[in-house]
């Protein structure tokens, strides 16, 4: 009778390192499609973030004869020129010349969570405080526990700037929507804007292909920015390849390019850069 000799079944190391191969192909054709899918995604979320901001100015308008709420970023009379500050001047309650704003002072009925002022694009931060320096801009023991002695204008960014309330800046023609109407006017974007600092940085609420994340705190500007992108760079090097969204009164969101917003001159050597379509 013939004996069959018994052999493992496996695979070859050869035959292992094929196939570990093979996989580690598919995964570099397909790691920058899940990439690209995630990135739209997010955009989604941030579309539905400035749609839901939009739903709660035209309710608050609803409840307030049809007017917007001031501009918060009133200061002295004037307009403070960076238009992404959840709060300035906080620890002194807004009066009705909204002299020293918040946001929630406004808005908090309608908009009680902080999240909806920072797209999901942004970094990772920090959400218990962003929560409490939005809802308790007024509470000295919040104030002390997140900016010490810092002073008391400190400003906490959003990574969308607002432009309601009569927003404007020396020399625009373009003045931020007062009241709803079917017109459509800019209410909020994406923040893009370039400062002169340190030979150039860009602040950016949607990362480029070079920017890390902001500091979670500027001294120079005593603001907490930590919810934003920044790139080294000269004024004319606009990041590449970004899509930004903005919001208008009417309702509706749309996307934009980086290299289609248009620029226009803040405070001192600061630039910022808006929709096409201002109106």
């Amino acid at each position: 009778m013939k004996t069959v000799a018994n052999k493992n079944i496996g695979f070859t190391l050869i035959e292992l390192l094929v196939v570990i191969s093979i996989i580690a192909l598919l995964l570099a054709i397909l790691m920058p499609a899940l990439g690209k899918v995630k990135e739209k995604a997010k955009l989604t979320v941030c579309k539905s973030n400035l749609h839901q901001l939009v739903i709660g100015l035209q309710t608050y308008s609803a409840d307030n004869y049809g007017s917007f709420p001031p501009s918060h970023l009133a200061r002295g009379g004037g307009l403070y020129t960076w238009a992404n500050h959840l709060n300035y001047h906080s620890q002194q309650p807004p009066t009705a010349a909204n002299n020293g704003g918040s946001a929630h002072y406004y808005l908090g009925s309608y908009l009680p969570d902080v999240e909806i002022f920072i797209c999901p694009n942004s970094p990772k931060y920090d959400k218990v405080k962003f929560q409490a320096l939005y809802a308790k801009y007024d509470d000295p023991e919040t104030w002390i526990k997140y900016n010490g002695d810092r002073g008391s204008d400190i400003s906490d960014c959003s990574s969308y700037s607002f432009f309601w309330g009569g927003y404007t800046l020396p020399g625009w023609k373009f003045v931020g929507p007062t009241r709803d109407s079917s017109r459509y006017g800019l209410l909020a974007a994406d923040l893009m804007g370039w400062w002169s600092r340190e030979g150039g940085v860009w602040w950016l609420a949607h990362k480029s292909k070079g920017a890390s994340q902001a500091p979670e705190f500027d001294p120079v500007f005593n603001i907490h920015i930590g919810t934003l992108w920044w790139e080294q760079g000269l004024l004319n090097n606009v990041p590449k390849k970004i899509i930004l969204n903005a919001a208008y009164s009417d309702g509706h969101v749309e996307s934009y390019s980086s290299l289609d917003a248009v620029r226009n001159q803040g405070s001192g050597a600061s630039y910022f850069y808006l929709p096409p379509k201002l109106k």
